[in-house]
């Protein structure tokens, strides 16, 4: 058992985002990005500044963020309200 399993479990999820290869993208309930992987700045051509200083509601549309799912080349998101 490892000493501290919280440190374990926070290092894995760094992990997992950071070099997945797909998108890992966290964004607040207000559509402001909170946390993204470089699949996510690779695929959408912004750096993570520059998507800070955006809304994904900007991005992706009002009627998609009202409905929670977004469908396209992102394959899919569903938003958690």
């Amino acid at each position: 058992m490892p000493k501290n399993p919280s440190l374990v479990k926070n290092k894995l999820f760094e992990n997992i985002f950071n070099y997945a290869r797909g998108g890992i993208a966290i964004v607040s309930l207000d559509g402001q990005w909170i946390k993204v992987n470089k699949s996510v700045t690779n695929f959408l051509g912004y750096s993570e500044e520059e998507l800070y200083n955006m809304s994904f509601k900007d991005m992706v549309g009002a009627l998609a963020v009202a409905t929670g799912i977004v469908y396209g080349p992102w394959r899919w998101f569903i938003s958690l309200k």
